[in-house]
């Protein structure tokens, strides 16, 4: 398959890792080339050549002198990444078919609320709990955007926890791994515990 990865547009898929977004990612492109797909990966520049994604490129982004001096002005970092995810979205709008799937990781409202445009399905990994601007951007989805319920979110971050370990046991972080793995079941599982109940009394 021609898979493209959306991941964040502000840290690179690389070690050592910015998060567990980014080690996820850095498994899951590794695995599906392994597996002979496809896969072009949008990230922060400087992410792991070995991974033999081909990478989209982050557009850079800087507001006027003029436009810094409305005291109603929007963060930089917040433009940065809106300009990054608005010219990502439109540029895959632009390639139609060239991609079987875009798979979607970022934590940014944009490639969300502008899957309408896409001609291929998009599947996003919710690495977050639901936020303001996430929400707002699923009620705008395209009907080929695939993502869980608050119950099976749930199931899904803790399996998304789950993978970030192993990745970091695959990248020889074996204490880092455990002490990840231990941490994120104690904090996130209780967290968790009422929505994985919700969910399992459904099967």
């Amino acid at each position: 398959m021609r898979i493209c990865i959306v991941a964040s547009s502000r840290f690179p898929v690389a070690e050592p890792f910015a998060g567990g977004l980014e080690a996820h990612t850095h498994l899951l492109t590794r695995r599906l080339t392994a597996r002979g797909h496809e896969v072009t990966l949008f990230a922060a520049p400087g992410s792991d050549p070995a991974l033999g994604a081909r990478e989209l490129p982050v557009r850079a982004f800087a507001s006027s002198a003029a436009a810094r001096l409305d005291v109603g002005a929007t963060p930089e970092e917040w433009l940065r990444e809106h300009h990054a995810y608005l010219g990502l979205m439109l540029d895959l709008a632009g390639r139609g078919t060239e991609f079987d799937v875009v798979q979607n990781s970022s934590l940014h409202h944009l490639p969300l609320a502008m899957t309408p445009l896409l001609a291929v399905p998009v599947v996003t990994t919710l690495h977050t709990p639901p936020v303001g601007w996430l929400e707002s951007a699923i009620a705008f989805a395209s009907p080929r955007a695939r993502f869980g319920s608050h119950g099976r979110r749930a199931v899904a971050k803790v399996l998304v926890l789950g993978i970030a370990g192993l990745a970091l046991w695959d990248a020889g972080h074996h204490a880092g791994a455990l002490l990840f793995v231990v941490f994120s079941a104690l904090v996130n599982g209780l967290a968790l515990l009422p929505a994985v109940s919700a969910v399992a009394r459904r099967f």
